[in-house]
């Protein structure tokens, strides 16, 4: 009897995961559409272009003034 009272308690003092949940933030996500990003990235990868010989390479990115 005293194990089903201590699970008892143990239940009802944790906190339930409806009193925990949050609200979505549509506002603050919006800023992060892919349409918006597509203005905000421009290159995300690395194409290594090895020199022969070597542990050296080069690569491009882009930024919005052009490539470098």
């Amino acid at each position: 009897m005293k194990l089903f009272g201590l699970i008892v308690l143990l239940i009802s003092t944790t906190p339930s995961f409806s009193q925990t949940r949050t609200t979505a933030n549509y506002q603050l996500a919006s800023r992060f559409s892919p349409k918006k990003l597509d203005k905000m990235v421009f290159s995300t990868s690395v194409d290594p272009h090895w020199l022969k010989k070597s542990n050296r390479f080069w690569y491009v990115y882009e930024t919005p003034q052009g490539k470098n």
